[in-house]
């Protein structure tokens, strides 16, 4: 709504996730959590970053679906809209498989995943995941559409390789 939610910054180590910020909620706050491996995934909430997140699916394990443990957000809210702040939870990935789709940007081979953020392994059906995205399968994991249903949806509008 236009007013100062946060700002900080992270820093990854193979052991470590640390966090320094200032929020309007919680004012200043070091975080520091021990993980290793150290952070696999890192959520910031924009969309390039959703598709990013599907780069850690094990391909070789096909159609599956798999928890990522060491996964961190700077923000538990699905929009982004609190903190920043250092929060590590589990997420949860489905590969549905390779699809053509045709979007404002023209037409694509993409990946459609599958994802969410889970508090328990035992929360990992396909059900839980209920935000949908696909990414280009041209390496860079661009995000080609994401949505979920019913809710919102990002579509790509224009695109231009390298």
């Amino acid at each position: 709504a236009g007013a100062f939610t946060g700002t900080g910054w992270f820093r990854w180590s193979d052991t470590t996730a640390e966090c320094e910020n200032f929020t309007a909620a919680e004012g200043r706050a070091h975080e520091h959590k021990a993980c290793s491996p150290g952070p696999v995934v890192f959520c910031n909430h924009a969309i390039v970053g959703d598709a990013w997140m599907t780069a850690a699916f094990p391909f070789d394990q096909g159609q599956a679906l798999v928890v990522i443990d060491s996964f961190f957000t700077a923000s538990a809210n699905k929009q982004g809209a609190t903190g920043p702040s250092l929060n590590r939870l589990m997420l949860g990935l489905m590969w549905e498989g390779v699809e053509t789709m045709t979007v404002g940007a023209g037409e694509f081979k993409t990946n459609k995943f599958r994802i969410g953020s889970l508090a328990r392994r035992e929360d990992l059906t396909p059900e839980s995941l209920a935000y949908e995205i696909w990414v280009l399968t041209d390496g860079a994991h661009t995000p080609a559409l994401s949505m979920y249903r019913g809710d919102r949806r990002y579509e790509l509008m224009s695109y231009t390789s390298s």
